[in-house]
């Protein structure tokens, strides 16, 4: 008994090996295995405008009007950068308006692009750190002028700045530990 079960797994081994040896020769003399490959060409988006004397009866039915981009099919926002018809596009009408909005608002395709908020980074005697809402980061002294808005007074943990003529009072901390630079509204005289 244990003479057959040996002679079994002689054989297997022999099925194996005989197996590998197979196919590693047909590894070793194949052609190039992508040799058949065929990569289709990149799709472009059509970049013709809108035509307006296009008929929907001439086209057949699953065809595209001539001179109609997908995205004016669609009924699509146009997108800046997509060519001539971007700005032909016929406007979406109210309920798709509505829809892409709160598609926006919410987010669920991606963070909406928001400017930077001023913010003050830092403060070293007569000098601030400061980052301004187009992304720069520097060192303005008090007084002086940097990325469009201007240092008017340094507090304890807080700067006033005069950003186009609105005064706006940046602190570090969450203002914690000192008086508001912003000037007091005025009370009204009995």
């Amino acid at each position: 008994m244990r003479d057959r079960y040996e002679l079994i797994g002689r054989w297997t081994c022999a099925a194996f090996a005989g197996v590998l040896v197979l196919r590693s020769m047909l590894a070793m003399f194949r052609p190039d295995p992508l040799a058949g490959l065929r990569i289709p060409a990149l799709p472009t988006l059509a970049s013709g405008t809108v035509s307006t004397n296009a008929t929907p009866a001439a086209a057949t039915p699953g065809s595209k009007p001539p001179g109609i981009s997908p995205l004016a099919m669609a009924g699509a926002m146009p997108v800046m950068g997509l060519g001539a018809n971007s700005a032909t596009a016929k406007p979406l009408d109210p309920l798709r308006q509505a829809r892409l909005e709160r598609i926006i608002q919410a987010e669920i395709l991606g963070p909406s692009p928001r400017p930077m908020p001023l913010t003050l980074l830092g403060i070293a005697g007569n000098d601030a750190f400061i980052r301004t809402t187009n992304g720069l980061s520097g060192l303005v002294r008090e007084g002086s002028e940097f990325g469009g808005i201007r240092l008017v007074r340094i507090g304890v943990n807080r700067v006033l700045v005069d950003d186009a003529g609105n005064l706006k009072e940046l602190t570090l901390f969450n203002g914690a530990g000192g008086e508001s630079l912003l000037p007091s509204p005025k009370s009204p005289k009995p």
